[in-house]
């Protein structure tokens, strides 16, 4: 590269989109031991089904007398635990709640509402953090206390979950809100890989970069609330979104990429408490140049860009080239203050690639249907299956790749599979070659 070389880089970055459907919360938790269904229908079930219960129940060691009180117990609490209720193939409900071993508080196990629920993800990436209690872990969020009474009554609006608003006497500390609850925990936790018990650090996982730009909005608006620019006099000129995590700010760019839109990314240092001392390094995203920056109009936004554009692609031109040492960031371009253009030297797009090492979570349709492959689940088909990708077996972009860097090639290429296969053409190789037991469904 020589000074006066331009640089192109994609403005805007397409994902395989996967929307986030209402679900049961049953259906999405990696461990149900000790999770049981309050229903309504709990004696009529006990009563329509008492043979086979009994017969369920009537493990070696257990006498009837024992059998006898547990029945009377599940009839007591309106409660039957989630493996014989999935033993009787008994139908789920959007009226019946979940409740964990040793919890006397049910909570709604349908979530319909999933913009509220994204909303609620969102928040907790930016002001939520998880506690270790004496029993278990609890979601705690410390945030303003505007937005909080907001998480307040999403909670009890998608949960049916009481919580309150603590303040701190002293005044040192910012107002925090406790769920405990042990199923929401590990829904946020394992089930949607918000964060990690083992690992405190948060990070944005791949499915959310995948969610559609009608659905993502939800999702940056309760980032935003829970940690972006809240006074008044910047919020129509400026969109800001902060983090003490180097890699959220890192997958939010790439958000906003889906959306077409650039930011510039910087440093800033903080206290944990008012009057503290110590510093953490924290890092800012900040958008400007937008026509409307309200955070649920995005879709329809649009950026002025100081860079040249020509439709996805930007272009810069090399102005000098220098040594410098390795940081955390690195840009094909910049406008000071203003845009940071991330991307490779060829500006490579890559198509759908897959191969060994790829993370079972990291939401690319071939790792979700080789995963409920292996653990006997149902291949999920978004849609009909009909829509069609191009899929790219790792080895062959790496060579791909080789054979560019030794190319006069200088502009945006695309590499990967000439031929496009349906989703569902996917699913059933995968099928096939990995569990021909599990079932396709739509």
């Amino acid at each position: 590269m020589q000074v006066g070389d331009a640089v192109a880089v994609p403005k805007k970055l397409s994902f395989l989109e996967q929307p986030l459907e209402p679900f049961y919360i049953t259906e999405k938790l990696e461990n149900t031991t000790g999770v049981s269904i309050v229903s309504e229908d709990t004696v009529e079930y006990l009563e329509q089904f008492r043979e086979e219960i009994t017969k369920y129940l009537s493990t070696p060691g257990v006498n009837s007398r024992q059998v006898f009180r547990t029945l009377k117990r599940y009839e007591a609490t309106n409660r039957i635990p989630l493996a014989l209720w999935r033993h009787l193939a008994l139908p789920l409900s959007a009226k019946d709640k979940i409740v964990s071993a040793h919890s006397v508080k049910p909570i709604n196990n349908r979530i319909v509402n999933v913009t509220d629920f994204l909303w609620f993800l969102g928040f907790y990436l930016a002001e939520g953090c998880l506690v270790k209690s004496e029993r278990d872990y609890q979601l705690l969020f410390s945030s303003n206390v505007k937005y909080l009474e907001k998480l307040v009554q999403i909670t009890e609006e998608l949960f049916g979950c009481k919580c309150h608003i603590l303040f701190d006497k002293e005044g040192k500390r910012a107002a925090s809100v406790y769920i405990r609850s042990k199923l929401i925990v590990n829904l946020v936790v394992d089930a949607f890989k918000i964060g990690n018990k083992l690992n405190p650090e948060k990070n944005i996982p791949e499915w959310i970069l995948q969610l559609p730009k009608e659905q993502l909005v939800y999702f940056l608006q309760g980032f935003w609330e829970g940690d972006g620019n809240h006074d008044v006099q910047t919020q129509d000129s400026l969109l800001v979104f902060n983090s003490s995590s180097q890699k959220i700010i890192e997958k939010l760019v790439m958000i906003l990429a889906k959306f077409g839109i650039v930011g510039s990314v910087s440093e800033f240092y903080t206290t944990a408490s008012q009057g503290g001392s110590k510093q953490y390094k924290s890092y800012r995203l900040t958008v400007q140049g937008l026509d409307d920056y309200r955070i649920l109009n995005l879709v329809s936004a649009r950026q002025n860009l100081q860079a040249k554009t020509t439709e996805d692609v930007a272009w810069g031109r090399v102005k000098s080239i220098e040594a410098f040492e390795i940081n955390d960031y690195v840009y094909d371009f910049s406008v000071p203050e203003h845009e940071n253009f991330v991307g490779g030297t060829y500006c490579v797009f890559a198509h759908n690639t897959y191969g060994p090492r790829m993370l079972e979570d990291d939401g690319r349709v071939v790792s979700n249907f080789a995963g409920q492959a292996l653990r006997n689940q149902p291949l999920t088909v978004y849609g009909s299956g009909s829509q069609t990708r191009s899929f790219c077996y790792v080895s062959d972009l790496v060579d791909g790749l080789i054979r560019l860097m030794n190319s006069d090639q200088t502009g945006p290429i695309n590499l990967g599979n000439p031929h496009e296969y349906t989703i569902l053409q996917l699913a059933e190789t995968i099928q096939k070659m990995a569990n021909p037991e599990v079932d396709i469904i739509f």
